[in-house]
């Protein structure tokens, strides 16, 4: 099994999600979207809460 952080193990509960490996690796699913909608919550997310965060900053 392919583990988040590229490496291969038989036994998937060995991968540590808190590893610096892992970290900015998805290990979570939430859900079932089609890739549209994903993509659509994405850029709102990146809208909102990236472009929002650099105004609050500015």
């Amino acid at each position: 099994m392919c583990q988040p952080d590229d490496s291969f193990t038989t036994d998937p509960w060995t991968f540590n999600h808190w590893a610096s490996s892992g970290v900015f690796q998805i290990t979570m699913g939430y859900g079932k979207l089609k890739f549209s909608q994903a993509k659509a919550v994405d850029v709102v997310w990146d809208a909102v809460v990236g472009r929002g965060g650099q105004a609050l900053l500015a």
